[in-house]
């Protein structure tokens, strides 16, 4: 789990008194956001953040483009704004649609929620597409791990699918998602 509290041997990161709009179907472990009221990161605690962000090898971009949502959803309409989404782009400058999270933030502000739950909305089109695109009695062969991957192996459980997945090293993802196939009932 990329980050459920505070890890180890650091502070815990949030500041009290922020209310956060929480994106429809998004993980909710980022921002504890199961009480209405969300704490907001502190300046420091976003370093820590950004820190464990670049070391994480194995969430998928899905998954890194919902804690981002999460995370950057408080800041909407704040002087912070800009400042955050610089240094979340500087950690993840190829990804295109943290590029769109950042745009949308500054384009629609509170308004921007909306665009995201849209994008959330899209990675679950791509799910059911693929669910679609997969054949009965056919082999699929990947490397790695992705989310969006998982999602639609776990959901053609029942189209007698193989699996085949190299445990890529040296973080293992492939590993992971084979975990994830095997409590689907999947064939590996």
């Amino acid at each position: 789990m990329w980050m459920s509290g505070a890890a180890p041997g650091l502070p815990l990161p949030w500041k009290e008194g922020h209310r956060a709009p929480h994106a429809e179907g998004a993980s909710s472990n980022f921002l504890r956001s199961r009480e209405t009221d969300v704490r907001q990161p502190s300046s420091f605690s976003f370093r820590i953040i950004l820190s464990i962000m670049q070391q994480d090898r194995v969430s998928g971009a899905s998954e890194i483009e919902q804690k981002i949502i999460e995370f950057i959803s408080p800041y909407l309409g704040t002087e912070e704004l800009f400042e955050k989404c610089r240094e979340l782009l500087s950690t993840y400058p190829s990804m295109g649609s943290l590029w769109n999270i950042a745009n949308f933030a500054f384009l629609h502000e509170e308004g921007a929620q909306r665009h995201f739950n849209e994008m959330i909305e899209a990675g679950k089109q791509v799910v059911y597409q693929g669910v679609h695109a997969v054949k009965k009695h056919v082999t699929v062969l990947t490397h790695s791990r992705s989310a969006t991957l998982s999602k639609i192996l776990l959901a053609c459980a029942d189209k007698g699918i193989t699996v085949i997945c190299s445990e890529s090293r040296p973080g293992y993802e492939g590993r992971k998602l084979a975990g994830n196939c095997q409590r689907g009932e999947l064939r590996l």
